[in-house]
């Protein structure tokens, strides 16, 4: 890896923590530091199986990927955005 400037991202992870042992369980990297957290979804919902609880962030706040966590039998938790509409 070569270096930096120094206040220059080097990239950005996504980590799934299992919430009994409060370790982490996965994680992931890119190199593209300015990546928003849907990048990761692909590698999160290959982990997601039956009876699979995620509490996410709302980085994560996609309705397609909450419909994919669905039919996977996992379920999902997430703080609504500011704009939502009931």
């Amino acid at each position: 890896m070569e270096a930096l400037p120094r206040g220059t991202l080097a990239g950005k992870m996504c980590t799934v923590i299992d919430l009994a042992s409060r370790l982490p369980r996965y994680v992931w990297f890119t190199d593209v530091a300015q990546a928003h957290d849907t990048h990761f979804l692909e590698p999160v919902l290959k982990v997601s199986g039956q009876g699979t609880l995620w509490i996410v962030d709302r980085g994560f706040y996609e309705f397609g990927f909450f419909e994919q966590v669905i039919g996977r039998g996992a379920a999902w938790i997430t703080r609504s955005k500011s704009n939502g509409r009931i």
